[in-house]
């Protein structure tokens, strides 16, 4: 089953970004910035059979900084 999730406001990851649980197609709305510190990352699930094939997203309305 697909987790969403919504998070408002600014957030800096030092770390990581989990969405990566064994199943794609979850999504995770950031309605801010995202800034990534130097050694941070983001796990995401895909499914590589084709373009339409099953993915993680992470939606970012705002602007990105930084390194993952």
């Amino acid at each position: 089953q697909a987790t969403l999730a919504s998070y408002t406001g600014n957030i800096t990851n030092g770390s990581i970004i989990q969405l990566s649980n064994g199943f794609a197609g979850d999504t995770v709305t950031i309605n801010g910035n995202l800034n990534s510190l130097e050694g941070s990352a983001i796990y995401l699930d895909v499914n590589l059979l084709d373009d339409n094939s099953p993915k993680d997203k992470l939606i970012i309305n705002g602007s990105t900084s930084g390194n993952s």
